[in-house]
């Protein structure tokens, strides 16, 4: 059963892609485990950066979640706070699950820590072509794990999540642009 789903999937995805106007060059989704801190600050740094150097359009760039704890829910007060102090646009967010056809429509599929990179693993259909893998990566300090700062009190642990995510996020582009020109 499972095998006929991602087939049918998979169609439904590539007759979206036809009868959809807007068609990307690149796609990203950013996934952490409950999509009101992480994901939402990783979508919200990339977006600007796209927006700067004038490649929104050629993006497509969206969050989910892991779980299902946040269905719904906006970002979270404090991430809000700090995005909004550091000049970022915050969009209509209202966290969401990830879904099958996110593994046909994304290129791109970044998450936060190894725990939902395991539990990602988990969800993929067979046969999707999405990179899977941590948006710490990225980063050039060589801090690969985007802690969770969901349980934690104040705003210094978001900052410090947003500037994980910049470091990361402008990387992950500049690494693309690089590959690009090869």
């Amino acid at each position: 059963m499972p095998k006929l789903f991602d087939k049918i999937s998979y169609l439904w995805i590539c007759f979206r892609h036809l009868t959809t106007s807007v068609v990307y060059d690149h796609s990203v989704l950013f996934i952490s485990r409950r999509n009101v801190i992480r994901a939402p600050i990783a979508k919200a740094v990339f977006t600007k950066i796209l927006k700067d150097q004038s490649l929104m359009d050629m993006w497509q760039v969206d969050s989910a979640a892991i779980d299902v704890w946040q269905l719904g829910n906006e970002i979270d007060e404090r991430a809000m706070e700090v995005l909004r102090l550091h000049n970022y646009e915050i969009d209509d967010h209202k966290a969401r699950q990830i879904s099958n056809k996110d593994f046909f429509q994304y290129e791109y599929m970044l998450v936060m820590d190894e725990g939902e990179l395991f539990d990602l693993s988990k969800l993929a259909p067979v046969n999707s072509k999405t990179i899977r893998q941590l948006l710490g990566t990225f980063d050039p300090s060589g801090d690969i794990y985007i802690d969770d700062p969901y349980f934690t009190k104040g705003m210094k642990p978001i900052i410090q999540t947003l500037l994980h995510c910049q470091r990361s996020c402008e990387n992950f582009l500049r690494q693309l642009q690089l590959k690009s020109k090869k």
